[in-house]
């Protein structure tokens, strides 16, 4: 975790969302929660539905134009949007957590 948080502080905007992506798709493909190397977009919001009790529908949409933008695009994004991404990356990862420690 402290890990991530160095490299975020070293990046612009952009590249920290897109780092935050990052980390959070290959820790779903670490743990069999995605198959492919590389998903549709479409694909991805569908694992992502799968956390629908951490994660509203709205929380879901934003973060998924957030990163889409961050991908295709050369705009900046602010502290907030960043900030907003990382509590998705959390709550993702806490249910997940959470979830491996109920099936014990």
């Amino acid at each position: 975790e402290r890990a991530i948080q160095k490299k975020i502080r070293r990046f612009g905007n952009r590249q920290r969302i897109k780092l935050l992506n990052r980390r959070l798709y290959r820790k779903l493909r670490g743990k069999g929660k995605v198959y492919k190397r590389f998903l549709r977009d479409e694909e991805y919001d569908e694992v992502l539905r799968g956390y629908s009790a951490v994660l509203r529908k709205e929380e879901r949409e934003r973060y998924m134009h957030l990163v889409k933008a961050a991908a295709f695009s050369y705009n900046e994004f602010s502290g907030e949007e960043v900030e907003f991404c990382k509590q998705v990356y959390h709550k993702v990862l806490y249910e997940k957590r959470k979830e491996e420690e109920d099936r014990e």
